[in-house]
């Protein structure tokens, strides 16, 4: 009996290898910024290329800006339970950062054997060291702290009062290729690191957050180039930085291939907040822009590729809702770890690799909370998306649909005329069939008060939710600029 039992255990399957999970997060890339979006005129061979090989996700959704979205995905919750929500973690003197009850995704990925490194833009708390990087999970990390910076030269937005570059590496600052366009350092970075981690042989955790396509809109003539015939220049330089983002996406998905790790790789790339209209950028066909609950803020482009999406899958497209928080489920099930971390607040991901990989013929998901306040006092306000329907219940900006009238539905358009209408409140919520109006053309509360009342009382349950403390914490200016005076003018924790 002993024997025949050995026989069997021998020719069963042996377990496969972790998977390598590598995430690129564009920045500020709206629906409009892919060349298949409607009346595209983008230049972006790796994507086009990439696309032929992963699944689409065509109603993939972020949050209206930049940090929180970040938080979500590191977290797994909807980002109204972290502190970013309160004020993008701006300005960056404010002693915060996203809470440390929470196991981010790379602390989760490392216990359970993975190589852990990250590249780009943190923008996650940088006040104090424990909230950096490397603290919260990284083997390591090159990139900047903030929010954002001067591509060329590193500069921050200098919130702090002071004059600062931001450059940081594995917990301290690290000026190597300084002056250099960051795109290009931060895409060199993370195929160092592959090939480093082919040759140890690790499964590998890589997140890859390109500040592409966030302003300062700045472009290398080399990228610049590609546009010959595009006259205004905002226009020509921003295309130009989606296809700089386009190339990182290329030489990365290269690496992976030719270290012999892309059969093994889950690869998702995905925006992480929709374009502002104010500064470049579009969002067609879709309302509204980033920082606001629209469809154009918060609905963005997205695919998952690599070798592990089943044949059968790759080159098509599916429309069931996905959320960024469902990114930090899915990754812990791929490296086969639950999502729950112990913290005192609920996991909001969910795992979609059955319906992205074909197994599952729907998303798991029918609910989003897109915002959720409670920073300025009841009653509750945002936004909520339930099955086909979405309520809106607060006054959202933006209330336009950007570029209609500009060439190549741009935004702005070259003439610089733009309106920034407000529309719904509170006491007088929208409602839209956005799966049948994704455009958020006709608001249907005034025909079907029943269906807002059930959607408000659904959204007002999430108030007994875990929320950050509304007062915003004190500000350091002094402290900050003293610490970077220190650092030799660049940005640093000072806590």
């Amino acid at each position: 009996m002993v024997c025949a039992w050995l026989a069997i255990l021998l020719f069963l399957p042996s377990a496969s290898p972790l998977p390598n999970i590598v995430l690129v997060i564009a920045d500020d890339l709206g629906f409009g910024g892919v060349s298949w979006a409607p009346a595209g005129d983008l230049l972006t061979p790796a994507l086009d290329a990439l696309r032929q090989e992963s699944v689409l996700l065509s109603s993939y959704y972020a949050y209206k800006y930049c940090s929180p979205s970040r938080a979500s995905l590191l977290t797994g919750r909807f980002p109204y339970k972290t502190e970013s929500t309160r004020n993008n973690l701006i300005p960056y003197s404010q002693e915060e950062g996203v809470n440390l009850n929470f196991t981010f995704l790379p602390q989760r990925l490392k216990a359970a054997g993975y190589a852990t490194h990250g590249v780009g833009k943190w923008h996650q708390g940088l006040w104090s060291l424990p909230f950096t990087p490397t603290r919260r999970g990284f083997d390591s990390f090159r990139g900047y702290l903030a929010g954002g910076q001067d591509h060329f030269t590193q500069d921050s937005f200098g919130e702090c009062g002071c004059a600062q570059k931001d450059m940081w590496g594995d917990g301290a600052v690290n000026a190597t290729g300084e002056n250099t366009y960051n795109a290009f350092r931060f895409t060199a970075r993370a195929v160092e690191v592959i090939e480093a981690t082919a040759a140890a042989g690790a499964p590998l955790f890589l997140y890859v957050a390109l500040q592409n396509v966030h302003a300062p809109i700045e472009a290398d003539p080399s990228f610049s180039r590609l546009y010959p015939n595009i006259k205004y220049n905002l226009r020509r330089n921003w295309n130009a930085m989606v296809s700089t983002m386009d190339s990182s996406v290329g030489n990365i998905t290269a690496a992976l291939k030719k270290a012999g790790m892309w059969e093994n790789t889950v690869l998702w790339w995905a925006s992480d907040n929709g374009s502002p209209v104010q500064v470049g950028g579009t969002n067609f066909p879709l309302r509204g822009s980033k920082g606001s609950n629209w469809e154009g803020g918060v609905r963005v482009p997205a695919m998952v590729g690599g070798g592990l999406v089943p044949p059968a899958q790759r080159g098509t497209a599916r429309g069931g809702l996905v959320h960024v928080s469902d990114i930090y489920a899915t990754a812990l099930a791929l490296a086969g770890l639950p999502p729950a971390d112990g913290a005192w607040a609920p996991v909001d991901g969910l795992n979609v690799w059955d319906y992205v990989s074909g197994a599952a013929p729907a998303s798991p998901r029918a609910l989003i909370v897109h915002e959720h306040n409670l920073f300025d006092g009841p009653p509750s306000h945002g936004a909520l998306r339930s099955g086909d329907l979405k309520l809106v219940i607060q006054a959202e900006p933006s209330a336009d649909w950007y570029g209609v009238s500009s060439a190549g539905n741009f935004c702005p358009p070259e003439s610089g005329t733009q309106k920034f209408p407000t529309q719904c409140s509170i006491a007088a919520p929208c409602m839209f069939n956005v799966t049948a109006d994704p455009e958020e053309r006709v608001d249907l509360a005034a025909s079907r008060p029943a269906d807002v009342a059930a959607l408000t009382a659904l959204f007002r349950s999430f108030d007994a939710e875990h929320h950050p403390p509304a007062a915003a914490p004190k500000r350091s200016n002094a402290a900050c600029c003293n610490a970077s005076a220190a650092n030799g003018g660049f940005l640093a924790p000072w806590g």
